[in-house]
C-alpha cells in the first residue's frame, strides 16, 4: 500500500498572488505533474494541511478540482493557515476528499487530530484531541494494528529554528504516552516545509513532509532569507509490520 503526502500548498485566493516571491499555484501544479509522470502506482493521498494561505473557498476549489482528476482518495487535515469551516464545505462536495479522523488501511490504523488553533501559528492538542487519540487506540487494542498518527504541528524539535518557534506547545504527555505503546509506529506532520524523519523513543518515528510550495532551509532562523524555492512529496509504504518511505524533491 503506498500513500502521497502533499502538504503546506499555501494556496491563495487570487491565482496571481505571490507568496514570498513564489506562485504557490505553479509548485502544486508541477507537483502534481511530477507524480503523474512518474506513473507511480499509489493508493491514496494524504493532504496534512495548511492547503489554503488564506481560508478562500476559492484556494479549496482549485486543489479539489485538480486532486479530483487523480481518482483517488484524499485524505485531508486542516492546518493553521486554513479556514476548517471553509475547506469542509468546499471538500464535501466531492466523493474523493475524505477527513482523516479514524482510518483502516491493510494493518494499519490512521489517526488525523487537529492541533490547530485559531489565529496563531503554534499548535496545541486539547484534552479531548488527545483522549480521542487513546479512545481509538483502545476501540481497536485487539487487532494489533500498526498505528499512525497525522497532525499538522510537529510535536518535537526539527532543528530548525525558524519552524521550531511553533510546535506543538503541550505535547510532552502526548509523546510520553505514546512512548508507551509499540504499536504506534510513526506521526506524521506537515508544517515544517521539509523533509525530516527522527526516531522517538524505541518504537515510533517523526515523518514531516516537503511542501509543495517553498521549502525551508534546514537549520535556518530567518523567515525571508532561509527559503528555497523548491517543493516535492514524500511516498509512503506501508508494509505488514513496518514502512518505509521516498522523496521527490523538484528544484526550480
Amino acid at each position: 500500500m503506498k500513500i502521497i503526502q502533499i502538504s503546506d500548498l499555501h494556496i491563495k485566493k487570487s491565482p496571481n498572488s505571490f507568496h514570498y516571491g513564489i506562485d504557490p499555484r505553479n509548485g502544486f501544479e508541477l507537483t502534481l505533474k511530477s507524480i503523474l509522470n512518474s506513473k507511480i502506482d499509489f493508493n491514496s493521498f494524504f493532504l496534512t494541511g495548511d492547503i489554503s494561505d488564506d481560508g478562500s473557498i476559492e484556494s479549496y476549489d482549485y486543489v479539489l478540482n485538480l486532486l479530483e482528476k487523480f481518482n483517488k482518495k484524499i485524505y485531508f487535515i486542516n492546518g493553521n493557515h486554513d479556514s476548517k469551516n471553509n475547506l469542509i464545505s468546499a471538500f464535501s462536495k466531492s466523493k474523493y476528499f475524505v477527513p482523516l479522523n479514524e482510518l483502516i488501511l491493510d494493518n494499519w490504523l490512521f489517526i488525523g487530530l487537529d492541533s490547530c488553533l485559531e489565529g496563531k501559528d503554534f499548535g496545541f492538542l486539547s484534552d479531548s484531541q488527545i483522549q480521542k487519540f487513546e479512545n481509538i487506540i483502545n476501540k481497536y487494542k485487539e487487532k494489533k494494528f500498526n498505528i499512525g498518527a497525522v497532525v499538522h504541528h510537529h510535536p518535537i524539535f526539527v532543528g530548525t529554528p525558524l519552524i521550531d518557534d511553533c510546535p506543538i506547545l503541550n505535547a510532552s504527555k502526548w509523546i510520553d504516552y505514546i512512548k508507551t505503546n509499540n504499536q504506534i509506529k510513526l506521526i506524521i506532520t506537515g508544517h515544517v516545509h521539509n523533509h525530516y524523519s527522527i526516531e522517538i523513543g524505541e518504537n515510533t518515528k517523526l515523518e514531516t513532509g516537503f511542501s509543495s510550495f517553498a521549502l525551508f532551509k534546514k537549520g535556518g532562523s530567518n523567515e525571508n532569507e532561509d527559503i528555497i524555492k523548491s517543493y516535492g512529496y514524500k511516498i509512503y509504504e506501508f508494509l505488514n509490520d513496518s514502512y518505509k518511505t521516498s522523496e521527490v524533491l523538484l528544484i526550480e
